[in-house]
């Protein structure tokens, strides 16, 4: 069950304390998420998620089925993935898959389709993290598509809670390099926060506060096609 709350995370502190992650140019990125959605209910971090990705994109109206057409809301977004029976929790961004056969019209009324593309969950590993935070900074780069961001709260991997991915958040170093240190990152609960390694696993920051994120993470890319 999708939940809120974030478990405390106990990983032994690795090289991590030594990193420093690899000198890049400041690049500038489009579309992340910019449209901002709280949750509705307390499971429907997900559904805001998708919501905020829509309208990033100026998403106003989403055709599914036998032409049923309604416009993009949380509860709306909800009924196309799981029918009429309103079910509120997912377990993976691969349950999107029912809104990849939908056509989304934007606010100038053209049409669209959505590809979902989704990474294998990631599991903390404080060895490995500096790394895997890299991965993930420069897929962001590459594909240049809103990204939402699942962290997992447990070993079971069976609680998670879902983050629009807003931003990134650079430093220098003394030769004026300037490489990524954190996401910025959307929480449809708490606000905007960051997002970033550290020895003692993934960490997330609210108003200077932070809060040991999860054991793993799972991200999902939104691409969009005109028809």
């Amino acid at each position: 069950m999708i939940i809120s709350t974030i478990l405390a995370l106990t990983l032994q502190s690795s090289s991590l304390q030594q990193y420093a992650p690899p000198p890049t140019k400041n690049v500038q990125i489009s579309n992340f998420v910019s449209k901002k959605r709280y949750q509705e209910t307390l499971v429907w971090c997900w559904a805001a998620g998708m919501e905020m990705v829509l309208a990033t994109m100026n998403i106003k109206s989403i055709e599914f089925g036998d032409d049923e057409k309604l416009p993009v809301s949380q509860a709306n977004i909800v009924k196309i993935v799981y029918g009429d029976s309103l079910v509120t929790t997912i377990k993976s961004f691969q349950e999107f898959e029912p809104l990849t056969e939908c056509v989304f019209v934007n606010n100038k009324n053209k049409r669209f389709t959505m590809s979902l593309d989704v990474t294998p969950v990631v599991k903390s590993d404080p060895m490995d993290m500096a790394s895997d935070f890299d991965s993930i900074v420069e897929s962001i780069k590459e594909r240049k598509t809103p990204v939402l961001l699942s962290l997992w709260n447990d070993q079971s991997f069976t609680t998670a809670h879902i983050y629009a991915i807003s931003g990134m958040s650079y430093q220098e170093d003394s030769n004026g390099y300037k490489y990524p240190s954190s996401l910025r990152i959307f929480d449809p609960i708490r606000g905007s926060g960051q997002l970033q390694p550290t020895p003692q696993g993934w960490a997330l920051t609210f108003s200077n506060q932070r809060v040991p994120a999860g054991t793993g993470l799972e991200y999902a890319f939104f691409e969009f096609e005109e028809e």
